[in-house]
């Protein structure tokens, strides 16, 4: 399973920084991390290359929202299939963070278990139901919805929600908690637990370096 991590112009440093937690405090298999950044964005320094992490820029993207998002998931759709990847990608966002040293393994098993093309947390708090961006999605995925490589007005994960849905699986070990007001200490994200009461392997949400900082100062304790 390749690990996708996209990052803009803005939380460039989060995803610099994530990248390296991964690499150094987690089990990720060399080789497997990829940071995905904005036409926009700066590219990763040379010390987090030299550390074996892989690094992708999307072309012909956005500043604006929807619109850069869009670009970009319709970009690394297009990069899947002309690269000829054939294993499930795990695309997230530095705004998560995992729980436990085994993520990787965690979240790539539960979605070889759901047996589907996707697999991921459904929001269930919007009109549309739908995953976001912190979802498994495997490359097959394009030879029944090729036109997942068009970039669309409205956000992509909405407006592909139907059709990702109708291949999709719930993964256990990634989870967006429901948010009712704009901050939540990081308490609440590391407390969340899943429809089965266990903690997920991956958990979105936290804007800011909080998390990354106490997986750094305390580990998965």
């Amino acid at each position: 399973m390749k690990v996708v991590m996209s990052y803009c112009w803005k939380d460039r440093a989060l995803a610099v920084s994530a990248a390296a937690l991964l690499t150094r405090k987690t089990s990720i298999p060399e080789g497997q991390l990829w940071l995905y950044g904005s036409e926009f964005a700066e590219p990763p320094p040379p010390e987090l290359i030299d550390m074996g992490v892989n690094y992708i820029q999307s072309a012909k993207d956005s500043q604006s929202y929807p619109l850069g998002p869009n670009y970009m998931f319709a970009n690394l759709m297009a990069l899947m299939e002309r690269e000829g990847w054939d294993e499930p990608v795990f695309m997230c966002e530095p705004d998560g963070f995992p729980t436990c040293a085994d993520w990787y393994e965690r979240v790539r098993a539960a979605h070889i278990a759901a047996e589907a093309l996707a697999s991921g947390c459904w929001i269930q708090w919007t009109p549309i139901q739908h995953y976001n961006g912190n979802m498994v999605i495997s490359p097959a995925i394009l030879r029944q919805l090729p036109a997942l490589k068009r970039p669309v007005v409205v956000a992509w994960d909405c407006h592909w929600a139907e059709l990702i849905a109708k291949y999709g699986r719930v993964n256990p070990e990634i989870m967006n908690p429901r948010k009712d007001a704009r901050t939540y200490p990081l308490k609440f994200y590391w407390d969340c637990r899943n429809h089965n009461g266990e903690r997920p392997a991956w958990v979105h949400g936290v804007q800011n370096f909080s998390a990354w900082e106490r997986i750094d100062e305390r580990g998965f304790e």
